[in-house]
């Protein structure tokens, strides 16, 4: 079997509703303002879900509670 040409790919973002635009041509203060409203996001989302959650919360915990006495963090 002959060697398989490697899969490529290019990431697009959309920031506030404009066109896509490579993710790489990004300037320094649009991936500033990009990451920032992905962790903004982030957080509001796993918020949600704890507070709907929250057995699913202290599992989490727990869990990290683990891996730091296992010395795995």
């Amino acid at each position: 079997m002959g060697k398989s040409k490697p899969f490529t790919y290019r990431a697009y973002i959309s920031i506030d509703g404009a066109e896509p635009i490579p993710w790489e041509s990004m300037t320094p203060q649009q991936e500033a303002y990009v990451r920032r409203r992905m962790s903004e996001n982030l957080s509001r989302t796993m918020s949600e879900y704890f507070s709907l959650h929250p057995d699913e919360y202290r599992a989490w915990i727990e869990s990290e509670n683990r891996r730091e006495k296992e010395g795995r963090i």
